[in-house]
């Protein structure tokens, strides 16, 4: 039953999340935005927990909008932000060889807000590992400051499924978000590595 579950949580997401992203984000902001939320890796052990930051400048696509004169980051990015720290670690457990996507948020809280100028520091440790998907519960900070918390539910997308609408190819860790791993020197299937601790 909960497998089942999964897989109309996942089929659901995958065609309503992909469809309407870009769009979205064109008629918010009027601009096609960027789709990686993390600078770099500081921290990385495999199956466990990680670090990132990501540095806020006022050159960030949504300064445009969110609000003009007073630019502070939209919520809904920094979650962003920890579920692509949260999602690599996951999809590295599994030496990238599921699909991994986030299919829920079950807590957020926010303490403070972000802004230009500022270095965000996203913390995420998994909770739970099993073949349908993670728990991870994560962090983010500016300095000592804590912005916000959350606890999200990665699911493994089912193979069959999937490679029917998606091909064999790993859309959700094609490039970009593996090269994250890459550029902090991490390997990313040697789970011995440990940087940073």
């Amino acid at each position: 039953m909960f497998e089942k579950l999964i897989k109309r949580i996942a089929h659901s997401l995958l065609f309503s999340v992909s469809h309407n992203f870009d769009v979205h984000h064109r008629i918010i902001f009027g601009v096609s935005m960027r789709w990686i939320w993390i600078d770099r890796f500081t921290e990385f052990q495999s199956g466990k927990k990680a670090k990132a930051v990501k540095n806020l400048s006022l050159a960030e696509d949504w300064c445009i909008e969110h609000f003009p004169g007073f630019p502070v980051m939209p919520a809904c990015l920094l979650l962003e932000g920890l579920a692509q720290t949260g999602g690599i670690l996951v999809g590295e457990a599994n030496q990238f060889r599921e699909k991994v996507v986030l299919a829920k948020i079950s807590k957020a809280i926010f303490y403070g807000d972000a802004f230009p100028g500022q270095q965000l520091t996203y913390s995420a440790e998994i909770l739970v590992l099993r073949a349908e998907g993670a728990t991870v519960r994560g962090e983010i900070h500016n300095g000592s400051q804590a912005i916000a918390e959350a606890e999200i539910f990665f699911a493994h997308l089912d193979q069959n499924m999937s490679s029917k609408i998606f091909g064999n190819d790993n859309f959700v860790f094609g490039g970009e978000l593996k090269s994250l791993l890459k550029m902090s020197h991490i390997s990313t299937f040697d789970s011995s590595v440990a940087q940073g601790s």
